[in-house]
């Protein structure tokens, strides 16, 4: 596939039509974004079995801080899980902030960052801790669309996975296992790593 030698920031109308057509696909198929905790929380497939993946079954604890990786699709799964990854132990409900942060540089830091010092709590945690539940992410699988615009330093990556919440009181909070997807620019750092520079869905 040819490389296309620029992004979207400053990129000619015809182009940006073109990106905007392949990144909303997902949800074009009926692919769903947002969840539960929405109001809390902001090319080829990967092995699903993968070791950053949680196995299907009940949500654990929220896992450590998400590191950057040198293959993009890697770093894509790895900010879903950290993105949608909430527990009771949490001290706050937008910890999760700070286990993406590190796969995260640009307007997607920034965001984050804004996201991290909001005083709002946000829908349902206060359930969420009394029941004592948690959510992560299971199946998490990531592709780079054949049409999608790239140069060796920026690639655009779709994103799916299965959000899951188990909960240690008995009859305690219910949720159906939701699917979730976004499309998200990664951009190669000096350091060598891909990091998520923005979320397009």
């Amino acid at each position: 596939m040819s490389l296309i030698e620029s992004g979207p920031e400053g990129a000619p109308p015809g182009r940006l039509r073109n990106l905007a057509r392949w990144a909303g696909v997902g949800i074009a198929v009926g692919l769903l974004v947002g969840g539960m905790y929405a109001a809390c929380v902001p090319g080829q497939h990967t092995d699903p079995t993968a070791p950053d993946e949680a196995a299907p079954g009940a949500a654990q604890t929220a896992g450590p801080h998400a590191a950057p990786d040198h293959d993009p699709l890697t770093t894509a799964r790895r900010w879903l899980k950290a993105s949608r990854t909430v527990s009771y132990t949490d001290p706050r409900p937008v910890t999760w902030t700070e286990r993406v942060a590190p796969v995260l540089t640009g307007a997607a830091a920034a965001d984050n960052t804004a996201t991290a010092q909001n005083p709002a709590t946000g829908a349902g945690w206060e359930q969420l801790v009394a029941d004592r539940c948690s959510t992560t992410v299971s199946e998490i699988g990531a592709v780079i669309p054949p049409e999608a615009p790239r140069t060796d330093r920026q690639v655009y990556v779709q994103v799916t996975g299965t959000v899951r919440t188990g909960c240690e009181v008995a009859d305690g909070l219910t949720a159906p296992p939701e699917q979730t997807a976004a499309t998200v620019a990664l951009t190669l750092e000096p350091d060598g790593l891909w990091r998520v520079s923005e979320r397009l869905y």
